[in-house]
């Protein structure tokens, strides 16, 4: 992944457990997500924790700084006690917890070796400094999922990766940090388990393409099918290099989407090879497309972004015209994605 190669981001190492895997075959699934009073009868019992827990301090011998994610405030009471009693020095942070606060400053300063929730700690926690997770919370939300794994991504001087102990097993149901499984309506094709396996031997989760674990080197049984495809080295979803295509031409013309009248603008760039690289902008819509339209803007233009998609046109004469364009090597539904764009010579 770029942001990884370039320093952005911290790698993320995802392993699973050969012996203490909690199970979820036959939970409830309600509005999307499992039953939470059917997780607690099955998973909140002292021996499951006991020995999950004993299993999470020794993979995370060496690592600093840690955060479990529970099932629901009892759960993650007793992984708390748990951990202090075996000489980890915990403090959990829960809507019902009145020093919560108090307790994730704690870790920030350092003060505690780890810290355990259920939601507090997944969105808008500032510790780049995080190099282990344990997820003990099964979750069919890819998004709460990758929250709570964004914890671990932020680079921290010295660390060049973080643990992810999924004793949850939720990297085969919501897929890897950079390539999710997104969820589909009733009747839509697609979706389903991520194609990962864990090695049978260090527990390591990887591509299901993969004919070798990437940790210890065991060689894996060929898979006779291989419904989708994870590309890439690692769980972190690594895809194929990008294409970089030299340019010979860029035009623009209006266009009008049907049936919304809305405005964009249609972008070709004509490839040295013959193809043609398609992009779409406008500035009249909300969310994502308004981002990508400013975006586009910064990186050919500079300078004020219009306020519309009609100004955009009436001053198209100030964009630069690419010399080269890096596009992923997957085409997505018939388009290409552009992941950089070159403005100087080939």
């Amino acid at each position: 992944m770029r942001l990884i190669k370039n320093g952005y981001m911290k790698q993320l190492v995802t392993k699973g457990s050969i012996e203490n895997q909690m199970n979820t075959e036959g939970i409830k699934v309600i509005r999307g997500n499992y039953d939470e009073k059917e997780l607690i009868d099955r998973f909140d019992r002292k021996a499951i924790t006991n020995k999950i827990v004993e299993e999470a301090i020794v993979a995370g011998k060496g690592r600093h700084h840690w955060m479990f994610f529970c099932i629901n405030i009892e759960h993650c009471e007793h992984v708390c006690q748990e951990l202090n009693e075996r000489g980890i020095n915990a403090r959990y942070a829960h809507s019902k917890c009145d020093d919560s606060d108090e307790n994730i400053e704690a870790f920030k300063r350092g003060e505690c070796d780890a810290i355990c929730s259920v939601n507090q700690i997944t969105t808008g926690f500032d510790a780049p400094f995080v190099d282990y997770i344990v997820w003990m919370a099964p979750k069919m939300s890819s998004a709460e999922w990758i929250q709570g794994l964004g914890r671990g991504t932020r680079i921290f001087p010295g660390q060049a990766d973080c643990l992810v102990k999924d004793f949850a097993g939720n990297i085969v149901r919501c897929g890897p940090f950079t390539d999710p499984v997104i969820p589909r309506k009733k009747g839509e094709k697609g979706g389903g388990k991520a194609p990962v396996r864990m090695c049978p031997q260090c527990a390591r989760y990887q591509p299901a393409s993969r004919r070798t674990c990437s940790e210890c080197g065991l060689v894996f049984p060929i898979l006779q099918k291989i419904t989708t495809q994870a590309d890439g080295s690692d769980i972190m979803g690594e895809k194929p290099a990008d294409r970089k295509l030299g340019i010979l031409n860029t035009s623009y013309k209006l266009h009008i989407q049907k049936g919304t009248g809305v405005k964009f603008i249609s972008i070709d760039h004509i490839a040295e090879e013959g193809e043609i690289i398609n992009e779409y902008i406008t500035f009249d819509k909300k969310g994502y497309e308004t981002y990508k339209a400013k975006q586009f803007w910064r990186e050919s233009c500079g300078g004020s972004l219009p306020k519309n998609t009609t100004e955009a046109l009436e001053n198209i004469a100030r964009l630069k015209k690419p010399s080269a364009l890096c596009v992923e090597a997957k085409k997505k539904k018939g388009f290409y994605v552009i992941t950089e764009r070159h403005f100087d010579e080939v």
